[in-house]
């Protein structure tokens, strides 16, 4: 399958459906009827959607499918790949991650850094930026994933907000 050039975003709402053009993306994002990202499927990975009553059906190369009742679904983007777990970490990367007291992360590396997420402990994406400083001292104490990808891959690591 070819790489999609453009950003295409879904949003289902009463039977409606609108396109917004833009950038390059890599996965296929569902998400809930609370914004957040139930499911993200790498576009390299994804075959089609189908529909069989009121249950949208997305299914992948190997021929698993997962459904979703469309009133749970509030929208289905065409973005960057989501993860809910950190078995995408690469151990290779040289990235560092440091919190102070204060509610700062810092990111060290030397690539280029195209994005920072931030998600709680259910994926629901809290914080992005492009910075290699920011501060997540507003958040509830807890404990939180971040996802880092630079030119040269991506990496996810706990971090814990005092």
């Amino acid at each position: 399958m070819h790489k999609v050039r453009q950003l295409i975003l879904v949003t289902m709402l009463m039977g409606s459906a609108s396109v917004v053009l833009g950038q390059s993306p890599e996965a296929l994002n569902v998400h809930s009827a609370d914004g957040s990202v139930v499911k993200s499927t790498l576009l390299d990975n994804f075959r089609k959607i189908t529909f069989s009553g009121n249950t949208l059906l997305l299914w992948t190369q190997n021929e698993t499918c997962s459904s979703f009742p469309l009133n749970s679904i509030r929208k289905i983007t065409f973005g960057e790949y989501v993860t809910n777990s950190i078995s995408d970490v690469k151990k290779d990367l040289n990235i560092k991650v440091y919190a102070n007291l204060q509610g700062e992360i810092i990111v060290e590396t030397s690539y280029n850094l195209l994005g920072i997420h931030v998600f709680d402990i259910n994926g629901r994406v809290l914080r992005t930026t492009t910075e290699n400083r920011f501060n997540i001292g507003y958040l509830p104490s807890g404990i939180y994933l971040i996802h880092i990808k630079t030119d040269k891959g991506s990496i996810t690591q706990k971090i814990i907000n005092h």
